[in-house]
């Protein structure tokens, strides 16, 4: 799904723009669109990544918007008893992530409250890997982070909301972003035919509940 939402941005820079700016206003250029993406140093410690991440430009200088993809998974978690993390390789230090936590002053509630928190410890660690590289590379201004999720999917829209409110500023830095609202900000643009199959087939394929939801309907009336 991520691959297929933000694939086209990479080749599509006036796409890109056009729909991009919707969630962040202030956007002069896009840059590189790149998957899995986490800096090659680890400052955090572990092997979080950004589903998708996205240089761009403004006026402040460069940026990049690092975003979490759900559609039917779960968020990932780290189990403080046994040290697992779940859906992420490694077992990375309560220390490494503390000296980041302690260097940043985008987080309004203690350490504790992210990290033993299911709902918005994959988002924390995300936001953790967003704030290192405002501290330990000069390459972008800022860094902003968020969540892309089924419209449907009230659960994904509670994490990302608790968790937008657990930041400074938290609606200019974690963006919350439906698939379907961004399939009609792109929908709303000057398309060429192939773009505009794209988001066809994108809203079919994750956002056209329409057909399913009512056989659903009928094969449960009938028992």
């Amino acid at each position: 799904m991520c691959f297929n939402l933000f694939g086209n941005l990479s080749k599509d820079r006036i796409l890109a723009i056009g729909i991009l700016r919707n969630y962040l206003p202030e956007i002069e250029q896009v840059g590189k669109v790149m998957f899995e993406y986490a800096p090659e140093e680890r400052y955090t410690g572990d092997n979080s990544a950004f589903d998708v991440a996205i240089e761009v430009v403004t006026k402040d200088g460069n940026g990049l918007l690092g975003l979490e993809c759900k559609y039917t998974d779960e968020f990932s978690y780290k189990d403080q008893k046994t040290g697992i993390v779940y859906g992420a390789l490694g077992d990375p230090s309560r220390a490494t992530y503390e000296q980041v936590f302690k260097r940043s002053d985008c987080f309004l509630q203690s350490f504790d409250a992210y990290v033993r928190d299911k709902r918005v410890n994959q988002l924390f660690r995300n936001q953790l890997i967003a704030e290192s590289l405002i501290q330990n590379e000069k390459k972008y201004a800022f860094v902003r982070t968020g969540l892309v999720y089924h419209q449907d999917d009230s659960k994904a829209l509670e994490c990302g909301t608790h968790f937008q409110n657990m930041l400074r500023d938290g609606e200019k830095r974690f963006k919350i972003i439906t698939i379907q609202d961004f399939i009609g900000m792109a929908q709303k643009l000057e398309l060429d035919w192939d773009t505009r199959v794209w988001t066809m087939l994108v809203w079919a394929r994750y956002s056209g509940n329409e057909l399913s939801d009512k056989v659903a309907e009928l094969i449960q009336g009938n028992g």
